[in-house]
């Protein structure tokens, strides 16, 4: 892969591909997203741009909880996503899913467990969690 055919996704392009508010920009996304299908391009989702997702679809769009998952995994799961956190990226999709945590202390929790790392931290729940998970 060369990386000219590398690009990374702005958390943008992935709203404007969920949410058709702009139609211009939905159109563009979308055929950003059938490329990255068609394994044309490679796109990278960065940690803080998937937290950002979550945060405005939730927070901004009012989009629940099983949707966001349902959506986020789909295109994570793409072959022409590139990312070494799609495993972390879905656990924390899954923990988000199932609790009333917020993304970031679901990704914290994910990477713990995939990794198997201790964690210190006061939030309880989030123990919780992570000790439940190992």
């Amino acid at each position: 892969m060369l990386k000219k055919n590398l690009i990374v996704l702005d958390t943008n392009v992935f709203i404007r591909f969920l949410i058709e508010g702009d139609e211009n920009n939905h159109k563009k996304a979308v055929e950003i997203f059938a490329d990255i299908e068609a394994e044309n391009v490679f796109a990278l989702i960065l940690e803080s741009v998937f937290a950002e997702i979550v945060f405005i679809l939730e927070k901004v769009y009012n989009v629940e909880r099983k949707i966001i998952t349902e959506h986020l995994s789909a295109i994570i799961s793409l072959k022409g996503i590139r990312s070494n956190k799609k495993e972390v990226f879905l656990k924390a999709l899954e923990i988000y899913q199932s609790n009333k945590m917020n993304i970031v202390d679901c990704i914290l929790a994910s990477n713990c467990i995939l990794d198997d790392i201790n964690i210190y931290s006061f939030d309880k729940k989030l123990m919780k969690i992570i000790q439940s998970n190992k």
